[in-house]
């Protein structure tokens, strides 16, 4: 009886953490039409982006000393964004920047700014990891748009 019990224990503890592990690959993995604010913000947040402001329609981060900020349409589409304060780039700069870039587009704000931006389209849904690679990727864009800047800037 003494072996049926453990294993009975046993059993109900691998089936417990089975479990878990379902629920969390189904979480990582669910497609969604849409994202709060709230939930980015904890997504974003438990992979290293530091949450600097928010609203219901925008969240301000930070990551490795690079400011950005994700505006969330109602239609659930996400936009990256991110500037350099600068007026030394003409808008033949960033004609360049946008001949080469596939990722992202660039143009010059109402303030006179380079400014990068990237959309992430709903479409067919969306998951957490789907975010985050977009998040990451977005990141790797303004490392490299500011790395531009900085050398168009000398010119």
């Amino acid at each position: 009886m003494q072996a049926t019990v453990g294993s009975s224990v046993f059993r109900g503890v691998w089936i417990a953490l089975l479990c878990a592990l379902v629920s969390a690959c189904v979480t990582a993995t669910e497609t969604r039409q849409r994202y709060s604010t709230e939930e980015l913000a904890s997504l974003l947040g438990q992979s290293g982006y530091e949450i600097t402001g928010q609203t219901d329609k925008a969240l301000s981060l930070r990551k490795n000393d690079v400011p950005f900020g994700l505006l969330v349409f109602p239609n659930g589409n996400i936009l990256a964004i991110h500037g350099v304060v600068t007026k030394d780039l003409s808008a033949s700069d960033l004609n360049d920047w946008n001949k080469e870039s596939v990722l992202t587009r660039a143009y010059i704000d109402d303030e006179g700014d380079p400014v990068i931006e990237a959309d992430l389209r709903v479409e067919s849904g969306f998951s957490a990891a789907r975010i985050r690679k977009f998040t990451d990727t977005f990141l790797e864009q303004c490392a490299y748009f500011n790395q531009y800047v900085a050398v168009k800037s000398r010119s």
